[in-house]
């Protein structure tokens, strides 16, 4: 295999995209020209290393879009019918105060599996179609989930008129969802965009998110799953440490938002190690 063979067959399967591919590129090229072309191994194994290594869990966008697929199957369609069917029912009411919680937080699964897929596609290439896709399979999902619960009398959908246009009840919930999920995912592409001329390392961007995410995760999803929690099982000792931890609820959040920078810090100095490895 010629150098020139090794390159188009490396960078067919180098799934890493924007200024870090031509990075990564340029550094693999520079080597060959040192060493030669046995050295490397496979070229197809040398990608797929540099894909684990700078796109982190989801190494290729087909991994996300199984995982997005069965994730929206699960918990935006299955779990809340299953919900659906047992409402009311002495099953229903009985069920301990831990599937509560879980319950309560089945909502938030979707959207952050969304922003973090995102997130992982902005340094993909192909992202401004890939971004599409993922967004398509989550409208999907919620799509299904409305279809379903207007069927078992769960949701009434209406113009401001009163009317029950096919448009109101059926199109308009879904491009409803297509909006939001696109205004998300193609701004985040956007900000990946230009991370580079704004902030010279990425990694502060990522930082960055890592701490709004985790901070806004836990200001909302906290208070929820407390009340889940204390619909079923209150005692005193609960309600001594709950006052403060309520009452200084952005704190708290604040808090566990840099927990999530530090892990996001972290991961980052893993994946320099590794490339230094590779």
């Amino acid at each position: 295999m010629t150098n020139e063979q090794f390159i188009q067959t490396f960078e067919r399967h180098l799934g890493v995209g924007g200024l870090k591919r031509k990075e990564i590129i340029g550094e693999v090229t520079s080597h060959l020209q040192e060493q030669s072309v046995d050295a490397f191994g496979d070229p197809i194994v040398l990608a797929r290393k540099m894909n684990r290594v700078h796109l982190g869990i989801f190494s290729s966008f087909w991994s996300l879009v199984m995982t997005a697929a069965g994730v929206t199957a699960l918990f935006d369609i299955i779990i809340p019918y299953v919900g659906f069917v047992y409402h009311g029912s002495p099953v229903w009411k009985d069920v301990s105060w831990i599937s509560s919680v879980l319950w309560q937080c089945i909502p938030f699964i979707s959207p952050l599996l969304f922003i973090y897929g995102a997130h992982t596609i902005s340094r993909m290439r192909n992202r401004w179609v890939y971004v599409a896709l993922l967004t398509a399979i989550f409208t999907a999902g919620y799509t299904i989930q409305q279809e379903l619960m207007q069927a078992m009398g769960y949701l009434l959908i209406q113009s401001v008129d009163g009317s029950e246009s096919f448009w109101a009840v059926h199109v308009q919930p879904m491009v409803s969802f297509l909006i939001t999920y696109g205004i998300i995912g193609y701004g985040m592409m956007v900000v990946s965009s230009g991370r580079q001329f704004i902030i010279s390392r990425h990694q502060s961007i990522d930082i960055g998110l890592a701490f709004v995410l985790e901070s806004a995760a836990a200001y909302y999803i906290l208070p929820m799953a407390w009340n889940a929690m204390t619909s079923f099982h209150y005692t005193e000792v609960m309600y001594e440490w709950s006052v403060p931890v309520f009452e200084n609820l952005v704190l708290v959040s604040v808090a566990i938002g840099l927990l999530g920078a530090l892990a996001e810090w972290i991961r980052i100095r893993a994946t320099k190690t590794l490339v230094a490895k590779v």
